[in-house]
């Protein structure tokens, strides 16, 4: 997904200050770049509902993986409504696939999303396939954010995949484990919302475009390791059933943890 200084983020104190702060340094470098990213995640996640959605509990009935699958019009179960509802409802449509393929398999994964007919074709047109039927395409900046976030986490999945069969090997290894990868997935919808809001301050206050890219790959770095380093210590991945009746809603808690643990600079 590009980057264009033609879009003008949006004018948040805390995050404005600490981006304009770390970009006019000039020094791009992760000591800089990691307190200006997890500002943004603060503003980002305070603005997406507060803190205190670490429960992974409550939800109302019916919000689970049917809620999930059908909400492509912007209905669809919990998770409220707006970005919010619509990263939920992505999650939980993502756990839908991932939980279908580890217990019954890749076809019967696909055919949750009536997706049957891509089994034998190329593994690229699955994907892609994937991320539309995951996502919602409204056509706002923030669902754009979505689809690029869903498709980083499947090009993840897929590394180590050649066909679809070897995808399938993947989805149905022991140590697939499903609230990683969708919390893996909104930690990229973090990554890219930050190069897309805050694109245009950086290359505002950086002296070539080269450095400016620089530092959005310094911030791609900084949530790659709390990816690696601290998601599973900060974020207790064990409590959310994502393939429960409620699985909106937890997805919906599970994002909101995430971004509110992001926003914690270490």
């Amino acid at each position: 997904m590009g980057t264009s200084a033609s879009y003008k983020g949006p004018n948040w104190p805390g995050s404005s200050d600490a981006v304009n702060s770390a970009a006019s340094e000039g020094n791009v470098s992760g000591a800089t770049v990691g307190p200006a990213v997890a500002a943004f995640a603060r503003d980002f996640g305070a603005r997406l509902g507060g803190s205190g959605g670490g429960s992974g509990g409550g939800g109302s009935a019916g919000s689970g993986a049917g809620a999930a699958r059908s909400g492509r019009s912007g209905g669809g179960g919990g998770g409220g409504g707006g970005s919010r509802g619509r990263a939920a409802r992505s999650g939980a449509r993502l756990a839908t696939f991932l939980g279908t393929a580890q217990q019954r398999g890749l076809q019967e994964a696909l055919k949750q999303f009536n997706l049957e007919e891509y089994r034998g074709r190329p593994l690229e047109e699955i994907c892609d396939a994937l991320v539309e039927a995951l996502t919602e395409p409204d056509g706002l900046l923030d669902d754009t954010a979505l689809r690029e976030a869903m498709d980083r986490t499947l090009e993840e999945l897929c590394r180590d995949a050649q066909t679809a069969d070897d995808l399938e090997a993947i989805l149905t290894a022991k140590d697939m484990n499903v609230p990683v990868v969708v919390a893996t997935y909104y930690c990229h919808a973090l990554a890219v919302n930050f190069e897309v809001k805050e694109f245009a301050r950086i290359r505002e206050r950086m002296s070539d475009s080269q450095q400016a890219r620089a530092f959005l790959e310094q911030a791609r770095d900084y949530i790659r390791g709390f990816v690696e380093y601290r998601l599973s210590k900060e974020v207790d991945l064990t409590k959310y059933d994502l393939n429960s009746a409620d699985a909106v809603e937890r997805a919906g808690h599970l994002n909101q943890e995430v971004i509110d643990a992001l926003g914690c600079y270490d």
